[in-house]
């Protein structure tokens, strides 16, 4: 996405609010069992430029994280690209007030930003977290490329916020940039912790996909996809895949919303297509 047309973008975003997504959203929050979450979703969603896959991306996370099990409810979430927040804070309202959660982004490092994905403004992004964070002061961010995170970062990362019952991967869209950053996330999510990847099917952003796959077919690899959206793969470890699928349908059922469900494999992983009504 170039400069020009992510400017465009958050031009009209600040001039004309999507009214049928801010619609979709209060509408998605009436299914949701948190009331933080549902708090955010009808009173901040539709105020933070950004992308993450629509309003259906937390049902999806809400009904996760009461699947999840009771190990994970104490912890927080992180994000790799957190651009302005509108998911992060999301992943992080979902989390017991007292969870920390993590924010890695290039920020004003923008001549890093390869493939042009992005371009968030560190101000713009802490300004939404005191609006719109249950507790933004144990919202912590590390300034850098993903793509240069050392072991002894990671594990500095995991030592002092995680681990993490969720993770999301929206960084930098290159494969190689995908690819690290499925390697730091399944060492920094927690067992039972959910990682989610955005655009992994997008035709324009292929290095996603390669990314993925390059991941997966590695045979020490740790997170296996069990669920995907339109935007997003849904991973976590090989022993809580069946069961969080299975849930999944069964609890979207249980709250009346309407969806489509395909069964299918990613290499060679059970997974559940979901398909969400407009």
């Amino acid at each position: 996405m170039s400069a020009i047309t992510v400017l465009q973008q958050r031009m009209s975003f600040l001039l004309a609010p999507n009214a049928p997504l801010r619609s979709k959203a209060r509408r998605v929050a009436g299914h949701l069992q948190s009331p933080v979450l549902k708090k955010y979703l009808i009173e901040g969603f539709h105020r933070i430029e950004g992308w993450c896959g629509g309003p259906d991306t937390f049902l999806v996370m809400d009904i996760l994280a009461g699947l999840q099990p009771s190990a994970c409810t104490g912890y927080g979430a992180a994000e790799i690209g957190v651009h302005h927040g509108l998911f992060f804070i999301g992943m992080h309202n979902r989390c017991s007030r007292d969870a920390k959660s993590l924010a890695i982004d290039l920020f004003d490092l923008q001549h890093l930003n390869v493939d042009h994905s992005g371009y968030g403004e560190r101000s713009i992004f802490l300004s939404n977290l005191a609006k719109h964070a249950i507790s933004p002061d144990n919202c912590f961010l590390h300034r850098g490329d993903s793509l240069s995170l050392a072991k002894a970062d990671i594990n500095s990362m995991r030592e002092n916020y995680g681990p993490f019952r969720f993770f999301s991967v929206d960084g930098g869209h290159t494969a190689d940039h995908c690819f690290k950053d499925l390697c730091t996330s399944e060492e920094l999510t927690a067992a039972g912790g959910v990682v989610m990847l955005d655009d992994s099917f997008a035709y324009d952003w292929p290095g996603v996909t390669e990314g993925l796959f390059r991941y997966l077919n590695r045979r020490e690899a740790k997170l296996a996809p069990f669920a995907v959206t339109s935007k997003k793969v849904f991973l976590t470890q090989n022993d809580h895949c069946r069961a969080y699928a299975a849930g999944l349908k069964e609890e979207l059922g249980r709250r009346d919303v309407k969806f489509q469900t395909k069964n299918s494999t990613v290499s060679g992983s059970p997974i559940l297509i979901l398909s969400f009504a407009t």
